[in-house]
């Protein structure tokens, strides 16, 4: 399953559409791969799910190197839950920068804008 995602992954746009397929066969290093792969559909749902299944891989694997792909995600997409999901990874980890600090004290979505470290609760 790992080779065939990996194949998939490496023959360029369109390989992302195999990244859940890591979700369970990831290793460090494939961060470089996936990153490389996104190229973000035009179709909202497309991209909707894309990174969703890099949230669930980020999540899933602890020793990923997180912070690239979720600035990705993060920057993709207009979807809050996608985004709130990539504010929460970063913020669990420590590894939310000064800028998304900030930028989530003005977020539309209440659960984003939990994160904001001068939020009165």
């Amino acid at each position: 399953m790992r080779e065939f995602a990996l194949a998939e992954i490496a023959g360029g746009p369109g390989g992302a559409a195999v990244v859940e397929l890591l979700i369970h066969h990831f290793r460090p290093g494939d961060e470089r791969l996936i990153l490389e792969s996104i190229d973000p559909p035009e179709d909202e749902a497309e991209r909707h799910w894309l990174f969703q299944d890099v949230r669930r891989i980020l999540e899933a694997n602890p020793e990923a190197d997180a912070l690239p792909l979720a600035l990705v995600g993060y920057a993709s997409t207009p979807c809050s839950f996608c985004r709130e999901g990539f504010v929460a990874l970063l913020h669990e980890r420590g590894l939310m920068p000064a800028w998304m600090v900030e930028e989530a004290r003005f977020d539309a979505d209440g659960r984003t804008r939990r994160f904001d470290e001068n939020a009165d609760g």
